[in-house]
């Protein structure tokens, strides 16, 4: 599972799918583990998904041989992504492994939530605007041709196209856009320019850079490793260059905040450096995490009620034509009787 350029999953509706899955099936592990039961019957239990079954009997052969739950996901790269895989190798090695996963279980309902937000706000404008064109399309055709629906159905699609076209286009520049390379670099930087979009991106990426960095750092993660995938992790490009020079720094010896971009929010950055010189980064990055996510979450719902507002005002432009064309043809055949 790769990351979009909004600090989603990949694919909106899918990706709520995967994060539920992948949710219930690293909480389940993490119970098992603390439980006492075998690994690789806990592979075998940990969830009834059908596609994820098949994924668990990868892992649980994988683990027969002699491997670690960590090489078994590697062998489903569609399914556990980079990131996913890299904190539980590291949990691994230090013996944190049920901590990493119900981490990555947190993470993954956080995401799922993010989602479902996102959706559930546009869900009900969509119905109206459904709505308005059939019902309006209904009066407009009735006021033309009186009973007859000839070519009804084809302005109906027509109008239906605006809406449903630019969804397509965002569907296929989510999903389809390669992870590197100009074209994942223009679609980023689009995303850092769109009004109340941008806000929603730069602290999503931001609250996700913290909340890598805390799962490393409580994985048992190398610090340069722990900022080098919190990097890769952000989603987006631009947010991610504002933190490139921060794995150079670390292997100098120097604080990952040492590397910080300029262009980062001075509260990010001051509380960071409050939690280096006070030792407690884990508490720290959690706290940045939680706020930035949160902040994520409230201009994305700031964004979504602005396309709202937008879609009502076409909405309601349409339906005062009709209303108009309607009571001007119906004045106009009283005034000829």
């Amino acid at each position: 599972m790769t990351y979009s350029p909004w600090g989603f999953s990949t694919v909106w509706l899918k990706g709520k799918i995967m994060s539920k899955h992948h949710a219930m099936i690293y909480r389940n592990l993490a119970s098992l583990n603390e439980s006492g039961v075998d690994l690789r019957k806990s592979l075998s239990i940990s969830t009834s998904n059908r596609k994820y079954g098949k994924a668990m009997e990868l892992a649980r052969e994988v683990v027969n041989k002699g491997g670690t739950i960590s090489e078994g996901f590697a062998q489903s790269p569609g399914l556990f992504s980079r990131l996913d895989i890299n904190i539980i190798k590291a949990a691994e090695h230090t013996g944190n492994l049920p901590l990493a996963l119900r981490l990555l279980a947190d993470e993954h309902e956080n995401r799922k939530q993010i989602v479902m937000e996102a959706l559930g706000r546009f869900t009900y404008t969509v119905f109206l605007y459904h709505a308005a064109v059939i019902i309006g399309g209904l009066a407009e055709n009735f006021l033309n041709q009186g009973l007859v629906f000839n070519g009804y159905l084809t302005k109906v699609i027509i109008k239906l196209s605006f809406l449903y076209i630019p969804l397509l286009s965002l569907y296929l520049i989510v999903t389809r856009t390669p992870n590197e390379g100009p074209l994942r670099y223009v679609v980023d930087l689009l995303a850092c320019r769109i009004p109340w979009l941008s806000k929603a991106v730069g602290s999503i990426a931001l609250g996700r850079f913290a909340r890598v960095i805390n799962l490393a750092y409580r994985s048992g993660m190398p610090e340069d490793r722990s900022v080098e995938l919190a990097c890769s992790a952000t989603g987006n490009q631009i947010i991610s260059r504002h933190f490139s020079r921060c794995i150079e720094k670390v292997k100098e010896g120097k604080q990952v905040s040492d590397g910080f971009s300029r262009e980062l929010p001075t509260t990010f950055v001051e509380l960071w450096k409050v939690g280096e010189v006070s030792g407690t980064m884990e508490a720290t990055t959690e706290k940045l995490a939680e706020i930035y996510q949160e902040q994520g979450k409230f201009h994305l719902k700031s964004f979504c009620s602005t396309m709202n507002l937008l879609f009502y005002l076409v909405m309601v432009i349409y339906v005062a034509y009709v209303i108009v064309t309607l009571a001007t043809k119906v004045l106009g055949g009283a005034a000829a009787i």
